[in-house]
């Protein structure tokens, strides 16, 4: 049973499918921080939940490569 009908789901869908056209010209080269709050750990998550309703627009794998950034630059970092 879908959580929302009607007129409020076409919105609803509208919404996502900007949200998703906006991740995916994100250039993930221009995001330093690996962080979940503001970085590539939040982008990749973004793109995991894109996925589910867009699976062939490519959040998975850019879900893949935003976390494989914030790993790479997470095991680069001192440890303070």
């Amino acid at each position: 049973m879908p959580l929302l009908r009607g007129r409020i789901a076409k919105d609803a869908r509208a919404s996502l499918a900007d949200l998703s056209a906006h991740a995916l010209r994100l250039r993930l080269s221009d995001l330093p921080d690996p962080s979940l709050a503001g970085g590539l750990a939040g982008i990749a998550l973004v793109h995991a939940a894109l996925d589910r309703a867009f699976p062939e627009a490519g959040h998975r794998d850019r879900a893949q490569r935003a976390l494989h950034r914030a790993t790479d630059r997470l095991a680069r970092e001192p440890i303070r």
